[in-house]
């Protein structure tokens, strides 16, 4: 799907949505993921020869892979006061006064950015990272390493979303914080941020 297929949707509630919608490398992942495991529980079933391995593989497996399907990315909406990420099952919600920074940031940025807990792929990037530059974590809720945005928090914390249109959600974002004394949206403190982060 191109860009010019994206379709960003009003909900019943009044609330904007910018959909997610996975890359391809994000799809192979989660489907060469799935076979492969597939795969080892039959070679298991077959090899252990009534054995419980195999049980205990299936299990082990389901639940880590359902730990991770329930926190795939879906949307991110925008109400009157929060912006909310949501996932299948969980979201996460970030009030605009509580946001001190937003910013695109390129790919690049991501080299020394690897995850702590989460997935790089499996149904896109979620969990939380590490970044060994600085040695911070950032949490991230992104299907694809484009269109990348930096959310920095009045509490210190980063997050990093994608949207397929990020200067459009930046700029419904800027204009829903009102009265954020700490928020600074000039060229400068996102360059710092870049440079610092």
């Amino acid at each position: 799907m191109k860009e010019r297929d994206y379709e960003i949707k009003q909900t019943k509630r009044g609330e904007i949505r910018f959909p997610y919608r996975p890359s391809r490398y994000c799809r192979w992942v989660t489907w060469i993921s799935s076979l492969l495991l597939t795969a080892i529980f039959l070679y298991l079933l077959y090899s252990s020869s009534g054995t419980y391995l195999s049980a205990w593989f299936l299990s082990l497996a389901l639940a880590v892979a359902l730990l991770l399907i329930l926190s795939f990315p879906r949307n991110i909406d925008l109400d009157e006061d929060e912006m909310a990420l949501k996932g299948i099952l969980e979201a996460t919600y970030i009030p605009y006064n509580d946001i001190k920074r937003i910013h695109p940031i390129s790919k690049s940025r991501l080299r020394f950015v690897i995850p702590l807990i989460g997935s790089y792929g499996f149904g896109g990037y979620f969990g939380y990272y590490i970044d060994l530059r600085n040695l911070r974590t950032i949490r991230v809720f992104a299907s694809r390493l484009s269109g990348l945005i930096m959310i920095q928090t009045i509490y210190n914390e980063r997050i990093l979303i994608s949207c397929e249109r990020p200067e459009q959600l930046i700029s419904m974002v800027r204009e829903r914080i009102t009265d954020n004394r700490q928020f600074d949206d000039s060229a400068e403190a996102a360059q710092a941020e870049e440079e610092d982060d």
